[in-house]
């Protein structure tokens, strides 16, 4: 007995009878029927006015030998062929756009194919075990990013993002500063966040950079916008943050001891419960932190039961830093 719910149809009639009704719903189809009926119609008219096309100007026009003696008159059937002609040509002008639409379609989805597997190595080469090959696949995607943004950036960025919380082949990273391919996969963030077409991207689909808990230990991330970005419990001490934009991160219970502030732009950025505190000493009494001043400090807040932890001077006035914020 057959199962109820199978199909007694093979699969390849399955198939054919899908494509079929594809076809019959699209405009090559009615492009099709039209050529069709036209060259019906001409046989139709060929056969019923034979006599007509033999004659010269229609009804009452002159006879053979006068057509004969006068090479200016043509018959019937010229004119018609000449009419002919024009809807042949006509109809080839269609057919041919038709044809550069069909080799333009064709073209697009061969170049996404080559853009989806560069996408896929790329991807690849980031869980390899040798490090010159991540730091390969890394600045691939670094480039199909910068080249192919409205598809791919955003996409590249949450690999990215994920690879820097989970750096291939890392377990124990105490006390040691970033790893070669971390610091490259930030360079890489760095150089996709900077065109205004990739924020607008991520801010039409709502998306924030997620690097929660990364270890980022003495990276270099000058000129870095980590604008509205996710950083909490990250490890960012003694990170250069030369001429970053910090505004807008969310930054609970970072460790941003030691770190560089020079120009750094601080504004809306969330420091609840953050680590200011380990810095470099000026002297054997005063504490200060590069280039953190007072007026970074009150761009950003903070929940008002978990302040950041700061003990330092203001590297402007010398005065000591106060958390006034809430």
């Amino acid at each position: 007995m057959r199962d109820r719910g199978k199909s007694i149809i093979p699969n390849g009639w399955k198939e054919f009878g899908s494509r079929l009704w594809r076809f019959i719903g699209s405009w090559y189809f009615l492009v099709a029927v039209a050529l069709i009926v036209l060259v019906a119609i001409g046989l139709v008219v060929s056969i019923w006015q034979w006599e007509w096309l033999q004659e010269s100007g229609g009804p009452g026009g002159p006879d053979v030998t006068q057509l004969q003696n006068d090479k200016s008159t043509e018959s019937n059937s010229t004119t018609l062929r000449n009419v002919a002609i024009i809807i042949a040509g006509l109809l080839a002008l269609l057919f041919a756009a038709w044809r550069a639409k069909i080799a333009d379609s064709q073209s697009k989805t061969a170049q996404r194919g080559l853009l989806n597997e560069r996408y896929q190595k790329g991807a690849d080469m980031l869980g390899n075990s040798v490090l010159a090959t991540r730091m390969g696949g890394i600045y691939a995607l670094h480039r199909l990013a910068e080249e192919h943004p409205k598809e791919y950036h955003v996409q590249i960025m949450r690999l990215l993002c994920a690879f820097a919380r989970y750096p291939t082949g890392q377990s124990s990273r105490h006390g040691v500063d970033v790893s070669e391919d971390v610091q490259s996969v930030m360079y890489a963030i760095r150089a996709c966040r900077q065109k205004d077409i990739a924020l607008e991207l991520e801010k039409a689909e709502n998306y924030r950079p997620n690097l929660t808990r990364a270890y980022l230990r003495g990276a270099d991330l000058s000129g870095i916008n980590l604008s509205n970005t996710d950083l909490p419990h990250a490890n960012l001490s003694r990170v250069y943050l030369g001429q970053a934009v910090l505004s807008g991160a969310y930054l609970f219970r970072a460790d941003l001891s030691g770190a560089t502030f020079t120009g750094t732009d601080m504004c809306g950025a969330d420091l609840s419960g953050a680590s200011l505190r380990t810095a470099y000493l000026i002297d054997r009494t005063s504490v200060r932190i590069n280039g953190l001043t007072q007026r970074q400090l009150d761009c950003a807040y903070a929940d008002s039961n978990m302040p950041p932890s700061i003990e330092a001077l203001d590297i402007e006035t010398s005065g000591t830093l106060v958390w006034n914020n809430s």
